[in-house]
């Protein structure tokens, strides 16, 4: 062929190549505003234009609806999930606690994360307008996404999601490149309605490293505990708590009251600074239900007089308990029932003594029968090691 003819032939070729990619990109990303979220094969397609500048990017936004889990997991879960927010250059919306539960602060405002955990303040700003902002509140979060925003809508949940796709354990196929998306949109949120501890797949544990666990609570609960103490002439550690989570199907409440105050005796005997000690009972079981959440509060309105006859015995045997120490007016004004495990923990890692069933440790036939030893003990175990090395008894003694 001769070298004019040739030189003709790779012109055309590269302009029709030129001209194709031009054409993909318009035609991906006009279909990408109007509806991206249905179309999974179109993230995993498109691989945005390299020469773009960072006006264009969005601000991107995570918005949960939702966490699977109780406090226990709440210090590592958020931290994942601010990890993620990290690794893609996003803002997480901090969620707000109900009924012992995170969820976003639209529908229960009242207690925000960072009202629990002092920590979590470190990771949000006075406003949210910089891309480096780890967490915004929900305030910010709606001034500033009200207008020109896209959202993408996913699931992390290890249950069913109906007709939202569910990326829980598997690769998230736009992971890598989501902050490309909706070029000169403005605002672009991930919105998740749902959200589940280890929800990410194996592979990008490594490329999300999560932020530092949530670890101390909110000064105003250790004020608030100290105040309570006060009124029972406790100082400093010399104290000692039994925890009892009381959360078994069919179970024996007053058998299993008595089987504390046993407990008492052996750790006194075991222990002998503790002889003159008041002993608490730090429990999800309380006289009045309406204090009560979870599993808890159902089993306890279904056992008729049980509860409040084992509570009692318990009381006439000597045994503090919070609900018993706060005045009236302060349980009523609680922002949410919640709180009351937070001063719980707070208590449990003060206490010279603590004693818990654990899933990890303990497989006694007491702890079995009388405690449903669940991450909350765990969570109670691991803040007392955290605020001063101090060792629990995981097996009911």
């Amino acid at each position: 062929m001769p070298p004019r003819k040739l030189f003709v032939n790779i012109c055309i070729g590269v302009f029709f190549i030129f001209a194709t990619t031009i054409g993909r990109y318009e035609r991906i990303l006009r279909s990408f505003v109007r509806g991206y979220r249905d179309n999974k094969a179109l993230l995993e397609l498109y691989q945005p234009p390299s020469n773009i500048s960072d006006s264009d990017y969005p601000t991107i936004w995570i918005h949960v609806g939702g966490f699977g889990e109780g406090m226990s997991k709440w210090r590592h879960s958020v931290p994942q999930l601010l990890g993620f927010a990290r690794l893609i250059n996003a803002t997480l919306v901090e969620p707000c606690m109900h009924d012992g539960r995170l969820y976003s602060c639209k529908n229960f405002p009242n207690v925000t994360l960072s009202s629990v955990f002092s920590d979590a303040e470190q990771y949000k700003t006075s406003t949210a307008s910089s891309r480096s902002a780890l967490m915004a509140t929900y305030d910010e979060f709606m001034k500033l996404s009200q207008s020109n925003t896209t959202e993408l809508k996913f699931c992390l949940h290890k249950g069913s999601c109906g007709n939202t796709e569910n990326y829980f354990m598997k690769p998230i196929p736009f992971l890598h490149n989501i902050s490309k998306y909706a070029l000169g949109s403005g605002n672009l949120v991930l919105n998740i309605p749902y959200f589940w501890i280890n929800a990410f797949e194996v592979n990008e544990v490594e490329t999300i490293k999560p932020e530092t666990s949530l670890i101390e609570f909110h000064q105003r609960h250790h004020k608030k505990v100290d105040e309570i103490l006060h009124r029972a002439n406790i100082t400093n550690d010399e104290f000692a708590i039994i925890h009892w989570r009381g959360e078994v199907k069919n179970m024996d409440y007053r058998a299993c009251a008595r089987k504390i105050i046993q407990g008492k005796s052996k750790m006194i005997q075991n222990g002998g600074d503790i002889t003159s000690f008041p002993f608490m009972l730090m429990s999800s079981i309380n006289e009045d239900t309406s204090t009560m959440w979870g599993g808890a509060k159902i089993m306890a309105e279904n056992s008729n007089s049980s509860v409040k006859e084992a509570l009692q015995t318990l009381h006439q045997a000597g045994f503090l308990k919070l609900d018993y120490l706060m005045t009236e007016n302060e349980k009523q004004s609680l922002e949410d029932f919640g709180i009351l495990a937070v001063y719980e923990l707070i208590l449990a890692a003060r206490s010279r003594r603590f004693a818990t069933c654990t899933r990890r440790d303990c497989r006694g036939d007491v702890c079995q029968k009388c405690n449903y030893p669940g991450g909350f003990s765990e969570y109670a175990v691991d803040y007392r090691q955290l605020q001063g090395s101090k060792s629990s008894d995981t097996c009911w003694p």
